[in-house]
């Protein structure tokens, strides 16, 4: 890029990363919202990474510092993920995704999704939360009208082994919608009402 043009286009530039900095904002209140229902279920958050020192309010990972991997620099989704002692092969999430710098063809608009994945019986090695949030985004034929799909574990092994990550998922269920559907009046009743009620279930 030449420095005539980012002169040229400096404002515009300016207003994109503002306006991406206020959509940051509203990202996290959604999931903040998310997880005060979600914890008073008595589920805890999961750490995103299973590095040294690596927080459990995480809401970002597959992000790059590399000068050679400018598509990565920002993160392209945020989540978060839970346990339960008494049900410790479960992980619910809910995700809010705006960017598959992969996958483009997939994601037409941002997306939230929600689902749970089983992980028995490798409780043992589940340490960390992987990409396996991001899964309704690879589902054939997925309805991204907020109704549950229950994965089982055939079709789990079909996911892109990168969303599989290293374990095998015995069962799993995902749903989806468009984020500009969901409102804080509609939040509840379209994405944490049906998470828990899957979650009871299990």
């Amino acid at each position: 890029m030449e420095v005539s043009v980012i002169n040229n286009e400096g404002v515009r530039i300016l207003d994109a990363v503002r306006r991406m900095r206020r959509f940051h904002a509203d990202v996290a209140e959604l999931l903040r919202e998310c997880e005060a229902r979600i914890l008073a279920e008595h589920w805890q958050p999961v750490q995103a990474s299973d590095k040294a020192g690596a927080e459990k309010s995480g809401v970002t990972w597959s992000v790059s510092k590399n000068i050679e991997e400018p598509d990565r620099w920002l993160p392209q989704f945020a989540n978060r993920a839970y346990r339960r002692g008494d049900k410790p092969s479960l992980m619910p999430f809910v995700n809010v995704i705006w960017d598959l710098v992969y996958h483009p063809a997939l994601l037409q608009e941002p997306m939230v999704t929600a689902g749970w994945v089983d992980y028995s019986p490798h409780v043992a090695q589940w340490t960390r939360v992987g990409d396996a949030p991001l899964m309704h985004m690879f589902l054939p034929n997925r309805r991204d009208n907020g109704e549950f799909v229950r994965i089982d574990g055939a079709m789990w092994q079909r996911l892109p082994a990168s969303v599989r990550g290293k374990l095998a998922a015995s069962r799993a269920a995902t749903m989806g919608l468009p984020l500009t559907s969901v409102t804080r009046a509609t939040l509840g009743p379209s994405v944490i009402d049906p998470l828990i009620q899957e979650l009871s279930t299990l």
